[in-house]
């Protein structure tokens, strides 16, 4: 677990790098957060209790993309005079994350792609929120590492189509 831990940890803080100052959440309270969605669903589903390490990474990216996008809707419902919760992109994002609506927007994109092709979902939101490299991406997922730049090249266009028509 302790490794778990870190591994979330810094994920996390590689989502949240390049924050503007003052930002609510922090690396620390995302893990923390998406600690507690897992043991919440975890007690509700009996298969996680005895998950692996990867299989609990999985779901713990998962968790901390939804509470970001959580976030984001939250502080669209109250924003007032445009501001903005600045997300840093990764160097691999098919589109900057730069405010709340690109966020939600790319949020609905990964949707309608994971509606059409689930693979494909999961391989972007991995790298894109979990932060996987390739390498990564193939052990997590049990491809090989070819098929998973080929895919995730064509998820990033799909993404990136997408994401213009907003």
């Amino acid at each position: 677990m302790p490794q778990l831990y870190e591994e979330l940890r810094s994920i996390a803080a590689r989502l949240l790098r390049g924050e503007r100052s003052g930002h609510t959440l922090q690396a620390t309270a995302l893990v923390h957060e998406a600690w507690l969605r897992l043991e919440k669903q975890g007690d509700r589903d009996e298969t996680l209790k005895d998950a692996s390490l990867r299989d609990l990474a999985i779901v713990a990216i998962r968790s901390m993309r939804q509470i970001l996008v959580d976030h984001a809707r939250h502080a669209k419902a109250t924003k007032r005079g445009g501001h903005y919760q600045r997300i840093e992109p990764h160097g691999d994002l098919p589109a900057t994350c730069t405010d709340i609506d690109t966020l939600l927007d790319l949020e609905t994109a990964l949707a309608r792609l994971e509606a059409r092709n689930p693979r494909l979902a999961r391989i972007a939101e991995f790298r894109i929120f979990g932060g996987l490299s390739s390498a990564e991406l193939a052990a997590v997922l049990e491809l090989s590492p070819t098929t998973v730049k080929q895919e995730w090249s064509f998820a990033r266009a799909v993404l990136a189509r997408d994401l213009e028509r907003t």
